[in-house]
């Protein structure tokens, strides 16, 4: 049997995004449940995938530079380093943390 294009019967995502002048701050979370698959397996097994919970989060600050703005944040995905796979095979990158930088005019 092919349960292969099978999804979660349990998905439940959220988002709070808070802004006080110039400063932003936004949280997000994803909880998926496991779900069998054998989407793309070589051997046609059925394995568990997704059972996870990822959480993300940023800091921002946004300021005017002539006739652009600007914005600058930090942010990590994946805080908890859960590791999981929503495609057999291919597991999704644990725990990153980064900066941004964007001018828009």
């Amino acid at each position: 049997m092919d349960q292969g294009r099978g999804a979660p019967r349990d998905v439940v995502n959220g988002f709070v995004r808070h802004q006080r002048e110039a400063w932003d701050v936004s949280l997000a979370f994803s909880r998926v449940g496991a779900y069998p698959s054998n989407f793309q397996a070589i051997d046609g097994r059925v394995r568990p995938i997704g059972d996870y919970l990822r959480v993300d989060a940023s800091v921002g600050y946004s300021w005017r530079m002539a006739d652009a703005r600007a914005r600058l944040a930090v942010f990590g995905r994946n805080l908890g380093d859960s590791r999981y796979q929503t495609q057999l095979g291919f597991p999704d990158p644990g725990l990153v943390v980064g900066t941004e930088l964007m001018l828009e005019r």
